[in-house]
């Protein structure tokens, strides 16, 4: 008996030195890609028009297309994933991707927690083009820590996780079918494929599930049909202050288990949904339980400056507030040009659903109160300002406009003044 016990202690020993060998092999303390700090504006339009450029939804079901990108772009691509709210290792990934003459190397860096063995886990692979058009991609060499697999070994892993993912996943064998072959040039990548339209509707409702948590597809699907039902309530046009009551007084009242932040993001992008007239369930490859009905929602007896609120506000919970930014300004720039004009009222409207989302979305705490505060008597001053001393209908190459120029000292100091008094406004001064 003793002799067990003495091998079994040995046995753990070996194996918890065997574990703690392998751990520190692991662990780096100092990360192969540096920490990137948050995007610029800039940066975040650059986003944008790629998105623009290189949606497959402009071309015809059936037809064969191409995508080129540059490294670059596939840097700041994979910067803005990893940055995103909703992505839970936001702010400690950092990765960096290298394109040669039919190689690529991906570097990945994750800052872990304070602790004695290292600060880092290192991840690097090495690919080149295949002439095979059932791998595309062949592995090189994979390396995490110290621990390093040569070709064979990659491959083997790659080809793995490769039948695991088509086995699992059916967006990604359907992504898969679409691709024709993948070319790694000196600081290009590109992608020839086949756009089918129906397998793409698929895609987009099951990719659109795997990007945001269970937690929060449980809580859109919730509320979007508490809102679907609350529309058959309401008049035909009705103040965003009366809804914003209803939608957030129901989750004061009734919480479904879900974090109070989970709520209001649900919240948000279920009524920003439903001014674009989008269905949620549809978005997520679900049933509608119920169809919404028509209605007009104003802000300050303006139907648009209620959707530059909403919108703003549920780009902002759901990625950031920048990119609501971006959008926002993006828009009254271009109705600057041609159109209706640059508007401040619209600008402020982007500006207090940022500011508004922030609030709803900066901890339980805050959202909770939030929430009991909107559930009460809630009025259109109590989260935006008065729109009567705000120019609109400004466009560019008129003498006379002195807010023509976003860089211009003018047009900062008015943007300032805008930002300065939603901070200001009741809402945010009592939470």
């Amino acid at each position: 008996m003793r002799r067990l016990l003495k091998f079994i202690f040995v046995l753990c020993f070996l194996l918890g030195v065997t574990l703690g060998a392998v751990t520190v092999s692991l662990l780096d303390p100092v990360a192969i890609v540096p920490e990137r700090g948050a995007l610029n504006t800039s940066e975040l339009q650059r986003i944008k028009r790629l998105v623009n450029q290189h949606s497959p939804l402009r071309h015809e079901d059936g037809a064969s297309a191409s995508s080129t990108i540059s490294e670059d772009d596939l840097n700041l691509v994979i910067a803005y994933a990893l940055q995103s709210r909703n992505y839970r290792l936001a702010g400690r990934v950092s990765s960096a991707v290298k394109l040669q003459q039919q190689t690529g190397t991906l570097k990945i860096s994750l800052h872990l927690p304070d602790n004695p063995i290292g600060s880092y886990v290192n991840f690097e692979i090495n690919i080149s083009s295949s002439d095979d058009s059932t791998s595309l991609l062949t592995a090189e060499s994979i390396q995490l820590g110290w621990l390093k697999a040569g070709p064979r070994m990659s491959q083997m892993i790659m080809s793995r996780l490769h039948e695991s993912l088509l086995k699992q996943y059916r967006e990604y064998a359907e992504i898969r079918e679409t691709i024709r072959s993948v070319s790694i040039q000196p600081g290009l990548l590109k992608m020839e494929y086949t756009w089918e339209q129906g397998a793409a509707q698929v895609m987009k409702a099951r990719l659109g599930s795997m990007v945001i948590s269970a937690e929060l597809k449980q809580a859109l699907l919730v509320y979007s049909d508490f809102l679907a039902d609350y529309s058959h309530t309401l008049p035909q046009r009705v103040k965003l202050n009366a809804v914003l009551r209803g939608m957030f007084g129901h989750a004061y009242r009734h919480h479904e288990e879900l974090s109070p932040v989970i709520e209001n993001q649900a919240i948000l992008i279920s009524m920003a949904a439903f001014v674009m007239n989008r269905n949620i369930p549809h978005m997520l490859g679900e049933e509608t339980r119920t169809q919404s009905s028509r209605r007009r929602i104003y802000l300050k007896g303006r139907e648009d400056l209620a959707r530059h609120f909403l919108i703003s506000a549920a780009i902002t919970s759901l990625a950031n507030e920048q990119l609501a930014e971006v959008i926002g300004l993006e828009k009254e720039i271009y109705d600057a040009q041609r159109g209706s004009g640059f508007s401040f009222a619209d600008l402020a409207a982007d500006h207090a659903g940022i500011r508004f989302a922030q609030q709803a979305i900066s901890s339980d705490l805050k959202a909770a109160k939030l929430q009991n505060y909107l559930s009460t008597s809630l009025t259109e001053n109590n989260f935006m300002p008065n729109i009567q001393q705000m120019p609109e209908g400004l466009r560019a190459g008129d003498k006379n406009n002195i807010y023509q120029d976003p860089k211009s000292e003018a047009f900062r100091q008015k943007k300032q003044q805008i930002m300065q008094t939603i901070d200001d406004l009741p809402l945010y001064k009592q939470l």
